[in-house]
Parts: C-alpha cells; structure tokens; sequence
C-alpha cells in the first residue's frame, strides 16, 4: 500500500470465514386452543420462535410471501401475529 508521497506500508491479513449455511428458525403458535394442545388448532394466529440475534425474519402464508417482516432481539427471539386471516386452514413459514 502507498499513499500519495510514495510512501509504502505493508497491512496485516484480513482473515475471514464464509458460510454458506443459512440459520435455523424455529417458530410455533403462541396457544394452541384446539381441542388438544398439539393439534395445532388456534383461533389465536400469534406466533413466536428463535433464529440469529438481531436479524430479520420473512413470512409467507399459504405459499404467498407477504411485506411484512419482524427483527430478532440480541437473543434470537421474534414474535408476529397475521392480520386479516380467514377461517380456515393456513400454512405460515418463518425464514
């Protein structure tokens, strides 16, 4: 490295590491109020779960990704609760 009087330095090594692993997320409904309480029957659509401190977490629902995100905490924990579901069945996918 040289600066603009010719002067010359040499740096350290950058050393870094690369990977190509994405994080584990995990995610559950916050109450299940089925008729058991692992049925994963709920009239409440809250959910919460853990991934990478401080990162933020996308959604889709029914195979549909939606805008709406949320951020870990330093401890990894996030919390998301849909709007506007219908009665039904619905597949949410935390990422």
């Amino acid at each position: 490295v040289s600066d603009a009087a010719g002067n010359i330095a040499t740096s350290g090594a950058v050393v870094y590491t690369l990977s190509t692993t994405g994080p584990t997320v995990t995610e559950a409904l916050v109450a299940d109020t089925g008729t058991s309480a692992t049925d994963h029957l709920t009239t409440n659509p809250a959910l919460s779960g853990t991934g990478l401190a401080n990162t933020v977490v996308h959604f889709t629902i029914d195979g549909s990704p939606i805008a709406t995100t949320t951020t870990t905490d330093a401890q990894g924990a996030w919390s998301f609760t849909p709007s506007g579901l219908t009665d039904g069945l619905h597949t949410i996918v935390a990422s």
